[in-house]
């Protein structure tokens, strides 16, 4: 089960993180994988190691703010294996600001990476996929697109995984038609660069631990078998979720 042998598939924001573990999930799956970032010293690190373990995978430099450069980021990856299988989108940036706080520039950034990247890809993935009559495209949500936090304001950040949710479930009904499945996925804490901060200070970490039922934060390699489950055949039927990956932060209660 869960084998993407002879499947294409371009992950966003793969240069660290969630995203990086990504990459390896995929390729030892058996896919070929684009693997797209601003860092793209980054992503050529990965791709050199992978390509020495006989993976295919090709590194491309994009900034998902930037329509042109993720226009000319599917033609190559359709250039290079012909058809595109799944799309991945983890780019994203994140903000601690409140809405009284944030500026309009910052917002924008926020907005313009989280959410309008992932509308660019999937604008110039689509028609490719429905042409074939085959996708699975995963949405990189989080649980702060479902609930809010009183330790720490990140309304931009809100702002735009709950707008992320809501497209992956306009996406999923009119798209399923085509064989094209939307779905996303909603980490809670995970240790990555992004989340360095948390895991630097001993009180939100523990306020975190106290809070989720796992007891603890989730490791890159535990948000893989959600992603290869939604890019696999056995998926099908499954169109329009947000599957939370939080420990069970998103339905706990501290009492």
């Amino acid at each position: 089960m869960f084998d993407l042998k002879g499947r294409t598939v371009v992950i966003t924001g793969a240069s660290s993180g969630l995203g990086k573990a990504a990459v390896y999930a995929y390729a030892k799956a058996g896919a070929a994988v684009l693997i797209t970032a601003r860092r793209f010293e980054r992503l050529e690190a990965i791709r050199e190691e992978l390509a020495a373990q006989d993976y295919r995978v090709e590194a491309v430099a994009c900034d998902v703010r930037e329509e042109e450069q993720v226009r000319e980021t599917v033609k190559h990856a359709l250039r290079s294996f012909g058809k595109i299988d799944v799309l991945c989108s983890f780019a994203a940036v994140t903000d601690d600001r409140d809405v009284a706080e944030l500026e309009s520039g910052q917002w924008n950034d926020v907005l313009q990476t989280n959410l309008s990247g992932v509308y660019y890809f999937s604008k110039h993935v689509i028609p490719h996929m429905k042409e074939r009559g085959y996708g699975r495209i995963i949405n990189i949500g989080s649980v702060n697109g479902l609930v809010g936090s009183k330790m720490k304001p990140r309304h931009g950040y809100n702002a735009s995984k709950g707008g992320l949710h809501g497209l992956t479930i306009g996406m999923a009904a009119t798209y399923m038609k085509y064989g094209i499945t939307v779905n996303a996925i909603a980490p809670g804490l995970f240790r990555t660069e992004m989340t360095a901060a948390v895991f630097e200070d001993p009180v939100s970490l523990a306020t975190y631990n106290r809070l989720v039922p796992a007891g603890r934060a989730g490791t890159e390699e535990e948000l893989n078998g959600a992603l290869l489950f939604l890019s696999s055949e056995e998926a099908g039927y499954v169109t329009g979720q947000i599957l939370a990956v939080d420990g069970g932060y998103t339905i706990s209660q501290l009492i």
